[in-house]
Parts: C-alpha cells; structure tokens; sequence
C-alpha cells in the first residue's frame, strides 16, 4: 500500500479543522518521523517511516491508518500493569520518544479490536486537563 506523504496528510485534515501544533520530529529509536494536531477533536500524530525503517508498514500494508490510542500515566510500571491486568502484551519495551521531550514510551497489545496502545510517562503541558488515578486519552 502507498503511504500519503506526511506534509499531504497535514493539509488533508486542515479540512477538518485540524492544525499543527509544533514541528516535525524524527525519532530514530522508533524508526518514524512525525507531527502533531489539533482541533476541536483529540489531538492526533502523525507519522511516516524513516528511511532504513518499516516500523508502520504492518500497519499501513493492512491498510490501518488510526493503528494506536495514547495514554498517559503518572507511573510507566503502573500503566503496564493495568494493560497486564487486562490480559495485555508487553509489545516495545519503554524507550525515550523525541516526540514527547525523551520521555518513556511503550507499546501494548489489549485483547480484540482495536487494541494497541502507547503509554506515555509523564505529562504534556497544553490545553489537556489529565485525571492523575486513571489513564486518559490524549
């Protein structure tokens, strides 16, 4: 399957009232590059492969576009112990993301659906109000 270009993707959801909040980002460890918008919805990243890297082409080639939801979590231990809790799968280890400032991240597989998820330790500063005893979408 053909990848849409990022910078095209950007402009596509302009039409819905998204924008970009920030630059663009590489992060090598993880093998993509990427940015991030914003609108009246929950904030979306974007990403592409880096040169060298298939970390998306599962994704992509099954034609999955919205492959993962983001959670935040005061204590990254703690996250994956919930994902644990609920039957989940240890998929990527934490590893600093560039995206969030070299903050832990990983990835976990829940049973089912759409069932991939990020946690995120830490917080984002922005127009995000964060529930501190739950995970929250971002």
């Amino acid at each position: 399957m053909h990848a849409i270009p990022l910078i095209r993707r950007v402009f596509l959801l302009k039409a819905w009232g998204m924008y970009r909040r920030g630059g663009r980002f590489v992060d090598p460890i993880q093998g993509v590059a990427g940015c991030f918008l914003i609108g009246a919805g929950p904030r979306i990243e974007l990403l592409e492969n880096i040169e060298g890297f298939e970390t998306l082409t599962p994704w992509l080639d099954a034609g999955v576009s919205m492959y993962h939801l983001a959670y935040l979590v005061e204590r990254l231990e703690e996250g994956i112990a919930w994902a644990r809790r609920r039957r989940g799968k240890l998929l990527v280890s934490p590893a600093p993301a560039v995206a969030f400032k070299e903050r832990l991240v990983c990835f976990a597989m829940l049973p089912g659906g759409f069932s991939l998820l990020s946690l995120l330790r830490g917080w984002i500063e922005g127009p995000y109000f964060l529930n501190t005893k739950e995970l929250v979408y971002v």
